[in-house]
C-alpha cells in the first residue's frame, strides 16, 4: 500500500531540533523579571496586601483599571507544590468578609501574574 502524499510530505519534512539544555538555561538567564518592568513588584512570599474599596490601579497599557467593588486581601507569591514536585507561586485575592468558601477564579499566563 503507497503511503499518501500528505503523509509522505510529513515523514519527509525536516524537524527543528529541540533546544538542548544549555540553551533553555541561557534563555532563561536574560528573561529574568525585572522590579518595575512590565508591572513586576517583586518576589514577596508571605506578604499580603489590602486593597480598598474604590481603589484603582494603571493597565499594562496606561490607562486605570475600573475601581473595585469591595476590599480584597491579597497574599502575594503563595507556593503551591505540583505533582510532579515543581513549586509555583500566586497571587490569591479574597474578600475580606468573607466567612466561609468562595468562588476561584484561575488564570495562568506566561506575561505575569497581573
Amino acid at each position: 500500500m503507497r503511503p499518501l502524499p500528505l503523509l509522505r510530505l510529513l515523514l519527509l519534512s525536516p524537524c527543528p531540533a529541540p533546544p538542548c539544555a544549555a540553551q533553555l538555561t541561557q534563555s532563561a538567564a536574560h528573561s529574568k523579571p525585572q522590579v518595575g518592568v512590565n508591572g513586576y513588584d517583586g518576589f514577596k512570599p508571605g506578604e499580603t496586601t489590602l486593597l480598598k474599596k474604590g481603589s484603582t490601579r494603571e493597565g499594562w497599557d496606561g490607562e486605570r483599571t475600573r475601581a473595585l467593588d469591595s476590599d480584597i486581601l491579597l497574599e502575594h507569591d503563595v507556593a503551591l507544590i505540583m505533582r510532579d514536585g515543581a513549586t509555583l507561586y500566586t497571587d490569591i485575592y479574597r474578600p475580606t468578609d468573607a466567612t466561609g468558601p468562595v468562588p476561584v477564579l484561575v488564570m495562568w499566563s506566561p506575561y505575569g501574574k497581573r
